[in-house]
């Protein structure tokens, strides 16, 4: 596990990661907004055709998905700018189930695209180049912020453990008191 993030603590790189993933994750909405009220370059003529038309349909469907991904992720990064500030480790790992998710669909994604499509090598090897890249932030991410989450998990069990020893001890102290007033 990491101890620093460039050299910044693992509360401020989680922050700037919440921070760059919560506007990423707006432009992703509107871009996908966009998309979603386009025409997709069909024409009056096109919608005659049946299979035209379901085409567009089901790319309007598959828009909706890809906009409700995008509120899922803008959802997580509020929580995890909540969890920096205050000790919420269960928005951590809110954010860390939904970028793990994210990071298997993208895989998925680029390993479909890089086998099913039959590119020229350069294109192939450029694509490929993007998508290591892709990962690789993607997965420093999930690093700073698994990190950052057994940190916080390890004051949230010390917070507990001592607020536990207190109240026993005062429990203890009570109930010697209330024997020692009891009159036989």
């Amino acid at each position: 596990m990491l101890t620093s993030c460039f050299g910044l603590s693992l509360r401020t790189g989680t922050n700037i990661i919440a921070i760059v993933n919560s506007i990423t994750s707006i432009f992703y909405i509107i871009f996908n907004v966009w998309e979603f009220n386009r025409s997709f370059g069909y024409s009056e003529l096109h919608y005659r055709n049946q299979t035209m038309f379901l085409d567009e349909l089901f790319f309007n469907y598959i828009t909706l998905l890809f906009m409700l991904s995008g509120f899922i992720l803008l959802f997580a990064n509020f929580g995890l700018k909540q969890a920096t500030i205050k000790n919420e480790t269960h928005k951590i790992y809110l954010w860390l189930l939904v970028s793990y998710v994210q990071l298997g669909t993208i895989l998925t994604i680029e390993i479909v695209m890089t086998f099913r499509y039959n590119m020229v090598i350069l294109d192939t090897i450029k694509l490929i180049i993007c998508f290591i890249l892709i990962d690789a932030i993607l997965v420093f991410q999930l690093l700073i912020v698994h990190s950052f989450y057994y940190e916080e998990k390890l004051v949230e069990e010390n917070n507990y453990s001592k607020l536990r020893s207190e109240l026993t001890s005062q429990l203890q102290e009570e109930n010697l008191d209330e024997f020692q007033n009891v009159e036989l």
